[in-house]
């Protein structure tokens, strides 16, 4: 593996540790859309950490990758029925799927700012949640999440 590959790798892992851990949500986890969009992101970040950095390419390669974790961890975040796997790609405020944005760079870094790599189709009153590669998961206006999500839904 090449030194800069290598330091790309423990770059995201790092970020992950600190997005879930020191740097916390500014969503509350208690409430549905906090468990859902938290799972996946912590999710996302087993998945680069084992795929060298590579992000899923798509929903499918992404759930079975969920699926194929030990059942205590699925548990733990919220998939303790594989069949039910759906509810957690799904916004419990709009009803739908949430939006994942499959195939980013591995970095999941641009400017050193994290990139939105799932967010609310719809959302409620004129905002949506949106789950960072870093782990954050917050609610913003139509106007954050076009600074954030340029090319938009």
């Amino acid at each position: 593996m090449s030194p800069v590959l290598s330091c790309r790798i423990c770059t995201v892992v790092l970020s992950l540790v600190v997005g879930l851990i020191g740097c916390g949500s500014r969503l509350p986890t208690d409430t549905a859309e906090g468990k859902n969009l938290r799972a996946l992101a912590i999710f996302y970040g087993r998945f680069i950490g084992s795929h060298k950095g590579r992000s899923p390419a798509n929903e499918a390669e992404f759930k079975k990758f969920i699926l194929s974790l030990p059942a205590p961890e699925r548990e733990a975040l919220g998939v303790a029925d594989p069949n039910n796997i759906d509810t957690l790609f799904t916004s419990p405020r709009d009803g739908q799927p949430y939006v994942i944005r499959y195939k980013q760079s591995s970095s999941g870094l641009v400017g050193g700012q994290a990139t939105v790599f799932a967010y609310e189709k719809t959302g409620k009153n004129g905002k949506r949640y949106v789950a960072t590669s870093v782990g954050n998961v917050e609610e913003v206006d139509e106007q954050r999440f076009k600074q954030l999500v340029p090319e938009g839904p």
